[in-house]
């Protein structure tokens, strides 16, 4: 989060869409306080906010399933032929960075999301003062729970209870990356948010 942050102040050094994926989304929500000053809006994708809770009983089939794989697959060759094989249809320019990313994946993470013990991502913060302190528009993508969507009803309830300015959108049938299946929907609904907010000020 704290990267996050600088990278808005010293590098972007203006008002700015952030935008994040799974872990990368709920980065992008704990920023939304501290870099309050940086930012237009909040892009969520499929956020895993169970992180926020204790909940030793949520094992969702992506994490659980990414954490099977690194039990047997550390490097990009090895995860390379198993992505392969769980999504034949994406062509290697996709599969292969998702591959490295995998191979980077912390371990504790991935015993967080299948164990629900979230001091291991996010030691000593305050997820619901964060998610409360959010200041600008935040638009929720929300996966299909029925292909292994990581955002829960509990935890988008309570975003959208405390989020002020949130805008939830919904993709039946689309996995936890909505934007790898549905890359049309998801674009629409990104246009759609970033037109509607304030202009950019430098």
């Amino acid at each position: 989060m704290a990267d996050t942050v600088a990278v808005l102040r010293e590098v972007v050094r203006a008002p700015a869409v952030l935008m994040g994926h799974s872990y990368g989304a709920v980065i992008a929500a704990l920023a939304g306080l501290p870099a309050a000053a940086w930012l237009r809006g909040i892009v969520l994708e499929d956020p895993p906010l169970h992180l926020r809770r204790e909940n030793t009983d949520s094992k969702l089939d992506y994490f659980k399933w990414v954490y099977e794989l690194r039990q047997t697959a550390q490097t990009v060759e090895e995860i390379m032929p198993v992505l392969a094989a769980r999504n034949p249809a994406l062509p290697v320019e996709i599969l292969r960075p998702f591959a490295q990313s995998l191979a980077w994946l912390d371990p504790n993470y991935l015993v967080a999301t299948t164990c629900g013990n979230e001091r291991e991502t996010a030691r000593d913060v305050d997820f619901d003062a964060h998610i409360r302190g959010i200041a600008c528009p935040v638009l929720v993508m929300q996966a299909d729970p029925a292909r292994g969507a990581a955002l829960v009803q509990q935890d988008l309830d309570f975003f959208m209870a405390h989020a002020r300015g949130a805008r939830l959108v919904a993709f039946p049938g689309a996995g936890h990356s909505i934007d790898l299946d549905q890359p049309v929907e998801f674009l629409r609904a990104f246009d759609e948010f970033a037109a509607d907010l304030p202009p950019r000020i430098s």
